[in-house]
């Protein structure tokens, strides 16, 4: 998605947006790694689109630390998207 218009969601419907694309990695997860990794690819841009928005700029920690959880998970150092889906 391009920056400019996911700039345009609020904090909450960018929210919904990553995990939708969580849940939706959840259910690849034990049975398709290649549609998981997808998921997981597609949530962690989510993110990188989250962080380059002004509006997130005080919460910018809070998502640096789902980046890396996210990372993390796509190199197979975690297991557990659902773990992540409930933090949000």
């Amino acid at each position: 998605m391009q920056q400019e218009r996911w700039e345009k969601f609020t904090k909450r419907e960018q929210l919904g947006h990553i995990s939708s694309e969580l849940l939706r990695a959840s259910s690849f997860e034990n049975n398709n790694e290649v549609l998981y990794r997808g998921c997981l690819e597609r949530v962690i841009d989510l993110v990188i689109g989250s962080l380059c928005d002004p509006k997130w700029k005080s919460l910018s920690y809070n998502l640096l630390f789902l980046h890396s959880e996210l990372a993390q998970l796509y190199t197979g150092e975690k297991v557990g998207v659902l773990n992540i889906y409930n933090a949000l």
